[in-house]
């Protein structure tokens, strides 16, 4: 009996193809690390003390919103990866990131080339928020796509 169920398993391809768990866990994983190298270069960058010269007064702004939206994008995706998103997890992702942008601006204070500035954290949270909703949107998608597959 089990040798039949082996040969019906290989001739429908099943044995070729490795467990949708043991591939879930190996791409949480690397989003998770993805995520952590990702907040470590964000905390590095914004507590360099020679910043880089920008274009314009205001271009930190955009950088604040694209990276703190990028670190949503990678916090929601990560976690998507360990168990389904809800309201109440998008919600929690974007106070997470509001929280460290608090931080990460207050302790800008001991730096002498840098400065706490509440409009940067402003589009922080704008930035959390616009990247939590797009990743909702890109999970929905890929949730949707992956079972009409199945």
């Amino acid at each position: 009996m089990a040798i039949e169920d082996a040969q019906s398993d290989a001739a429908a391809g099943t044995l070729l193809k490795p467990p949708v768990a043991n591939r879930t866990n190996r791409w949480s994983r690397a989003a998770w690390i993805l995520l952590v190298l990702y907040w470590l270069a964000m905390f590095a960058g914004s507590h360099d003390p020679d910043p880089p010269t920008l274009p314009s007064e205001n271009f930190d702004k955009f950088l604040h919103f694209t990276g703190f939206g990028l670190l949503a994008v990678l916090l929601s995706i990560a976690w998507s990866l360990r168990s389904p998103m809800t309201l109440a997890r998008y919600l929690t992702v974007i106070c997470v990131i509001a929280a460290y942008g608090a931080f990460d601006e207050l302790t800008q204070w001991f730096i002498a080339t840098r400065s706490c500035d509440f409009f940067d954290w402003c589009a922080d949270v704008t930035g959390a928020i616009v990247g939590a909703i797009s990743a909702s949107i890109v999970i929905r998608a890929w949730r949707r796509y992956r079972t009409s597959e199945l």
